[in-house]
């Protein structure tokens, strides 16, 4: 059973690094704010690309990373039912 698992260690991770990545994605606008303010300041303004890059960037590796799961996911099914026959 233990070595079925082992099938399945690449389409798991990179499904969970997929999530991940999504999720910081759609929390972009707020990572961006956060990053983009100067030390000892009280205002400021953080530019539309700079928050663009921060919401598309992680949601597009994200999203390469979910279609990388299935496709490895289907390979390694495919491999253990070979296996089982």
């Amino acid at each position: 059973m233990k070595n079925k698992f082992k099938f399945f260690k690449i389409p798991g991770i990179s499904f969970l690094a997929g999530i991940i990545f999504v999720l910081v994605g759609l929390k972009g606008e707020q990572l961006a704010v956060i990053y983009s303010k100067p030390l000892n300041s009280t205002s400021w303004t953080t530019s539309g690309s700079l928050i663009n890059a921060f919401i598309y960037i992680p949601i597009i590796i994200g999203t390469i990373l979910l279609i990388l799961s299935i496709g490895t996911f289907l390979l390694s099914y495919n491999k253990l039912q070979k296996n089982a026959l």
